[in-house]
Order: structure tokens, then C-alpha cells, then sequence
């Protein structure tokens, strides 16, 4: 053992490092093949949501595959007991591993806001929130990665400072770190509470309400990682030591990212876990598909729950005005000839029709107009 100023060089974080990135990467990319063998076989519908996960998982690998590099050049030991050229690879693999993770952070949390979409009903307020909530993580995220490649000129300065060059104050970089870390702690928690006044609303037995809200707001989990994350982010700024510094913060990051994929999945594989309790078939959804249904669910591939909300009520409504067309006019029907009236329209409350206006919580019932035909 070689210890220098109190510290032990023999020490290696390596196995610590690829266990966590390799096994957690590895339990997503299952979750995520799963999620599109529901989309793709089952349900025949792909959305932003799941392209926004592909991202998510991709930036996963290639950012086990960069660390997996470091650890080999022994980025998971002390700075100390690196030589020039190590510490050259091992800083440069370092830098170019924290866009590929934030931007797999952003992406796999995008997809949490997308699926929360396409599940909700038409609601304006809410579809302006989730815009509002994640349009400034967008924004930041950007920042970040910016700042990341610009705080030293020439940019290479970074990882070899032999190549002479100046750098902005050290601790810029990781406190914006902090900020985009705490905000995504934050939308964890927010993207996880709205669906549970999404769902409470709904005319449902109450233990589903919770089971679906329990479903929805799995990505709370990765709250506690981001809040773990932004307390490592403080030791970046220690730049004697940066190797053995950011191993654990490594280590969070991937927990956080995967975490979100997972917990993203989740609610997306409820068709596959029917057919495993044997509660449906592969054929039960090819039927739904082939029969004319919307699929699974009443669920139609090309549009989301406001889109398909908007093409239900423009149906009715060209019904509704072909059957005013008509009035006055005759036809011939079974040899007979009849002349359809239709009698002025009468503002009815539909038991049938009643649906629940999230707008304007006091008011439950909607009122709608009947139109009376008669021979």
C-alpha cells in the first residue's frame, strides 16, 4: 500500500463504477424492448414518448461504454497516482461522458412529461404546465452542456494543461450543475404528483385509482438520486483529485438515468403483463386492431388523447348537422316515400353523454343539445 499525504493510490473504485453502469443499463434496455413490443406487436403505437426513451437508453450505453474506457485507464483511481499521459485519456473520457449523461437525464424525464400527455384527457391548463415545467429544463440543460465546453479556452485546456490556456472560475461549472440537478429533482416530483390529480378525478373504484397512480408516478424514486446527485456536485470543483472525485458522482448519475427509464416503462407494459397473468391474448389485441376498434384501450396509433377527444366530437357534430340537412326534405325508403322533420333543438342533460370537464372543477355535468327526428 502506497499512501502519500493520507491517501492510499492503490485504491480503485473500478469494479464499483462498471457493476452499477453495466447492470443497472442493462435492466432498462430490458424495460425499454418490452415497452416497444407493446407499442410496436401489441398496441401498434409509437409516440413521442417512446422515441424520447430510445434516446434516454441509448445515451445510457454510450455512456457505460465511455466509462467502461475510463475505468480501464484508470479513471476510478486517485489523480495522484496517474502519470501525465493516463491523466490526459482519463479527463478527456471524463468531460466527454457529461453530455452524453445529462442529455439522457433530459430526455428519459421528456418522455415522463410525453406519456403523461397521451394518457390525460383534453385539458388545456394541464398540457400548458407540462409544457411550462419542462421548456426551462430544455433551456438549462442547454447552458449546461455549453458551459461545460467553454469554461476553458482552448478547449483542450480541459483535459491536458500542458497545452496552456485559462479557465472561468471553477466552481461556475458545477453550480450550474446544481441548479439543472435540483430542477430535475424537482420535475421528478412534479411529474409524479400530476398524474395522481389526473387520475383521482376519474369515476373508478378507488383502489384502481391508486394502483393506476402508483403506476404513473414510479419516477419519484429517481427523486432521492437527483437529491444525492446535487450534494456530489460540490466536489467537481476539487480539481487536485477530479478522478477519484467523480466516480460516486458517476455512479448516482447512472442510477438517476436508468431509474427514469425504468419507472417510464412501467405504466407501458401493463399489455404484456395481462398476457403473462393470462387475462388477454396476443390475438385479443390484434382483434382490437382489426375490427375496427381504436385498439387497446381504445387507444388510435396516430393520435393522442386530445386529438382523439377532438375527432370523436367533430364526428358528432357533421352527424348531427347531415341529420339538420334534412329537415323538410323526402326520401324513399323500403317503397315508401317520408318526410323527415326535425323538431327545434332542446337543451337535455345526457346521462349518457355526461362527461367530467376538468377545466372547471364545480362544474360535472355538461349540457348538450338533442335534436328530435321524426317521421
Amino acid at each position: 500500500m502506497t499512501v502519500i499525504n493520507g491517501i492510499d493510490l492503490t485504491e480503485d473504485r473500478r469494479d464499483l463504477l462498471l457493476i452499477s453502469t453495466w447492470l443497472w443499463t442493462a435492466i432498462a434496455a430490458v424495460f425499454v424492448a418490452g415497452r416497444y413490443y407493446c407499442r410496436i406487436k401489441l398496441m401498434r403505437a409509437v409516440w413521442w414518448d417512446d422515441w424520447m426513451i430510445l434516446v434516454s437508453v441509448c445515451c445510457s450505453v454510450a455512456v457505460s461504454v465511455i466509462w467502461t474506457m475510463y475505468a480501464n485507464a484508470g479513471g476510478c483511481r486517485h489523480q495522484q497516482s496517474l502519470t501525465k499521459p493516463e491523466q490526459v485519456i482519463v479527463f478527456r473520457l471524463n468531460f466527454l461522458s457529461h453530455p452524453w449523461c445529462i442529455i439522457g437525464l433530459l430526455t428519459g424525464k421528456l418522455s415522463v412529461a410525453f406519456l403523461i400527455l397521451r394518457f390525460q384527457s383534453p385539458t388545456r391548463w394541464r398540457t400548458r404546465l407540462i409544457i411550462g415545467l419542462c421548456a426551462p429544463l430544455v433551456l438549462m440543460v442547454m447552458v449546461n452542456v455549453t458551459v461545460i465546453f467553454t469554461q476553458c479556452r482552448p478547449v483542450q485546456f480541459l483535459w491536458d494543461k500542458d497545452k496552456g490556456g485559462k479557465c472561468i472560475d471553477p466552481i461556475i461549472s458545477p453550480t450550474i450543475g446544481k441548479v439543472v440537478g435540483s430542477y430535475m429533482a424537482f420535475l421528478d416530483l412534479a411529474l409524479a404528483a400530476i398524474p395522481v390529480q389526473m387520475i383521482w378525478n376519474l369515476q373508478m373504484v378507488k383502489s384502481k385509482k391508486i394502483a393506476i397512480c402508483c403506476l404513473l408516478s414510479t419516477g419519484v424514486s429517481a427523486f432521492g438520486f437527483a437529491v444525492v446527485k446535487v450534494t456530489s456536485l460540490g466536489h467537481i470543483a476539487n480539481r487536485t483529485d477530479l478522478t477519484w472525485a467523480t466516480v460516486l458522482l458517476f455512479v448516482w448519475n447512472v442510477y438517476e438515468m436508468n431509474v427514469v427509464i425504468i419507472a417510464a416503462c412501467i405504466p407501458t407494459l401493463v399489455p404484456l403483463f395481462h398476457i403473462m397473468i393470462g387475462r388477454k391474448t396476443k390475438s385479443d389485441f390484434a382483434q382490437n386492431q382489426s375490427g375496427g376498434s381504436a385498439g387497446y384501450n381504445g387507444y388510435h396509433p396516430e393520435y393522442s388523447v386530445r386529438m382523439r377527444d377532438r375527432i370523436e366530437r367533430n364526428s358528432k357534430s357533421q352527424r348531427l348537422e347531415s341529420i339538420k340537412s334534412m329537415d323538410g326534405e323526402s326520401i324513399q325508403a323500403l317503397g315508401q316515400k317520408t318526410k323527415i322533420t326535425v323538431e327545434p333543438p332542446s337543451p337535455v342533460v345526457s346521462p349518457v353523454d355526461t362527461w367530467y370537464d376538468d377545466d372547471e372543477s364545480d362544474r360535472k355535468i355538461s349540457v348538450t343539445k338533442q335534436w328530435s327526428v321524426q317521421r
